[in-house]
């Protein structure tokens, strides 16, 4: 008894499948493996660690600016303010697109619809 040429297709993607997938699995044992061997042991609790930065002060926005003045040429700053206030204009454009796909809320449109 013959199987037909779909099932033995099929069969043989399956070996196929399975062989690829131990293959990765060993590479992924053996890789790991080898990450243990070469990783450093772990800092001592006593060592010092470097802090880490802050933002900058006005005054050091303002040693920049007057630096890229004198660099650059006469320029004037607008307005410096944080990166948060500016996104409300974002979350309300998100808002009306987000509303545009409401198809019951578009014109010409009944609410049954």
């Amino acid at each position: 008894m013959t199987l037909p040429i779909t099932v033995q297709i099929y069969l043989l993607a399956a070996v196929v499948s399975f062989a690829v997938a131990g293959l990765i699995h060993l590479l992924v044992v053996t890789l790991d493996a080898t990450r243990r061997r070469e990783v450093s042991p772990p800092l001592a609790v006593d060592q010092p660690t470097t802090p880490r930065p802050t933002a900058p002060t006005p005054a050091q926005v303002a040693a920049i600016s007057a630096a890229l003045n004198e660099v650059l040429g006469s320029y004037r700053i607008v307005r410096i303010e944080t990166a948060e206030r500016g996104h409300t204009w974002v979350s309300g454009a998100r808002a009306a697109q987000h509303d545009s796909h409401h198809l019951a809320r578009s014109p010409g449109r009944s609410p049954s619809q």
